[in-house]
């Protein structure tokens, strides 16, 4: 429901936080698979139908994954 989505936004939000600033917790993040846990996050929340496209963007837990996973693609150990 509405409350697994706000924790799903927040955790992903979070997860760019620590990031957005500084490289220092970028290995980190890497070798606990969290980049890997953003994109099946932005994967699994894809729907199915025509309609998927406004369906994706009005799901904020996707829309703040998609951000945090900016913040860490600036960063080279996360580019790589």
């Amino acid at each position: 429901g509405d409350d697994d989505e706000k924790t799903r936004a927040n955790a992903a939000g979070a997860l760019g936080n620590l990031v957005r600033n500084s490289v220092d917790l970028c290995r980190v993040m890497i070798e606990n698979k969290a980049l890997e846990a953003l994109l099946r996050l932005v994967q699994t929340r894809i729907p199915s139908s025509s309609g998927a496209r406004d369906s994706l963007l009005a799901d904020s837990s996707v829309k703040i994954a998609l951000f945090s996973l900016g913040n860490m693609s600036v960063h080279a150990p996360c580019k790589a």
